[in-house]
C-alpha cells in the first residue's frame, strides 16, 4: 500500500495528466448555454464570430446592443445553480467593442450580490477581461450573472460582442 508510512515497496507511475481547473459557463458553441436575456436592450446569440483571433477563435459569439434609453440596460442569465466560487472565482470573458467604455459584471442571488467593473480601452479587437470574485468564495447563493455594458450612460446605443465566459482559480495552487 503506497499510503502506509514506512512502506519499502517501489511504485511506478505512468501517463500522469494534468488538467486545467476551469468551469466553462458560456461558449455559444451549443446555443445560448446560460440563457441570456437582453433587458432594455437587444441580445442576439449565437451568431458567427466575425473576427476569429488567438484570443477568441470560437465559431460563435453573442451580441448585445444597448437600448439608448436606459442608463443600466443589461444582459441577465439565471443558471438556477449557485456558482461555486470556493476555488473557481476568477471569471474571464472575451469582449469586442467598437468604442472605449466599461463593462460591469455582477453575480447575484439569495446570497446577495457582488459586482466588478472593468474599463474597455482597446477597441475593434477581442480582449480577455478578468473579474476577481475571490472575496465571495464562501457565498453559496449566487445563481445569476448580469452584464452591464457602458453602465450609467443612458444615451449609448453601442454594440458589444462577448464570448467564452469561464471561471478559473486564483493564481497558483496554494498549500
Amino acid at each position: 500500500n503506497p499510503f502506509v508510512l514506512g512502506s519499502t515497496e517501489t511504485f511506478y507511475f505512468d501517463d500522469i495528466v494534468g488538467v486545467e481547473a476551469v468551469k466553462w459557463y458560456e461558449t455559444f458553441e451549443t446555443g445560448n448555454e446560460m440563457g441570456w436575456q437582453g433587458l432594455d436592450g437587444e441580445f442576439t446569440g449565437p451568431i458567427p464570430n466575425f473576427d476569429s483571433t488567438a484570443i477568441n477563435g470560437s465559431d460563435n459569439i453573442g451580441r448585445y446592443v444597448k437600448s439608448g434609453t436606459h442608463a443600466y440596460s443589461l444582459l441577465l442569465a439565471d443558471t438556477g445553480t449557485p456558482f461555486d466560487l470556493s476555488i473557481l472565482n476568477q471569471f474571464h470573458i472575451n469582449i469586442w467593442s467598437q468604442v472605449p467604455s466599461q463593462v460591469l459584471m455582477k453575480l447575484e442571488g439569495v446570497g446577495g450580490n457582488i459586482e466588478r467593473t472593468k474599463n474597455i480601452g482597446l477597441t475593434n479587437e477581442w480582449q480577455d477581461y478578468t473579474f476577481d470574485f475571490s472575496d465571495a468564495a464562501d457565498n453559496l447563493g449566487l445563481t445569476k450573472a448580469i452584464l452591464f455594458f457602458d453602465p450609467g450612460v443612458e444615451t449609448s446605443q453601442d454594440t458589444y460582442y462577448f464570448d467564452n465566459i469561464r471561471a478559473l482559480p486564483e493564481g497558483p495552487c496554494k498549500n
